[in-house]
């Protein structure tokens, strides 16, 4: 019985060691998820305020241009902190920063140049590569995206088998340990029936 009690005391500690780190691995994920989405959102902001101060020569949307290419390196930088399925941080450079950072050079470009040219063809040229440029970007995160859910999805799915071989153990670890505990019972009921029976017999044995 204590042995089986230490056992299960084992198995319980190294099952909440694995789950606590599965958890971390989740959330990490998430945070990864979530920092795509902070970026793709920057770029998309430099992108449209790019495309209306090409269509426009608007002064405020060129301001608001170069506030997007300003703010995009830091979610960059946090981006590349986190760490990714190999549990490393993200290798530099990898391959979608560096089309991130392709489409971020192209929209600085085109909004400077936009600037001081008044011919209508080019910077509706430039939009339209702009535009090409932000739906490989999105195909990209998309993929990237897809792959983090695909891995939540994993650990998700690890994280409830530990936690069913676990109830399983502890379920059967109990039922054993109160097999084990009535059946200690009964024989310490038994021996001390029959110590009572012996007795008795020898005190009959005595008045007779």
């Amino acid at each position: 019985g204590l042995v089986l009690l230490l056992l299960l005391l084992l198995n319980t500690s190294r099952s909440q060691i694995h789950a606590t780190t599965l958890t971390a691995k989740i959330s990490q994920s998430e945070q990864v998820s979530a920092g795509y989405r902070v970026i793709l959102a920057e770029v998309t902001r430099a992108q449209s305020h790019n495309r209306g101060f090409a269509l426009t020569g608007e002064a405020r949307l060129l301001a608001a241009q170069r506030e997007a290419d300003a703010s995009s390196p830091a979610a960059l930088k946090a981006q590349r902190s986190l760490p990714t399925a190999t549990g490393s941080p993200e290798p530099e450079p990898a391959p979608w920063m560096e089309q991130v950072d392709a489409a971020l050079r192209w929209f600085h470009f085109t909004a400077e140049s936009s600037a001081t040219t008044r011919d209508a063809e080019l910077r509706a040229q430039r939009v339209l590569q702009g535009e090409v440029l932000m739906s490989q970007l999105r195909a990209t995160f998309d993929q990237l995206e897809s792959t983090e859910r695909a891995r939540r999805g994993m650990l998700q799915q690890e994280l409830r088998r530990i936690g069913w071989i676990s109830f399983a153990i502890l379920s059967s670890g109990t039922l054993l340990s109160g097999a084990f505990f009535f059946a200690a019972l009964f024989r310490l009921n038994s021996a001390e029936t029959g110590r009572s029976q012996a007795e008795a017999e020898l005190r009959a044995a005595n008045l007779s």
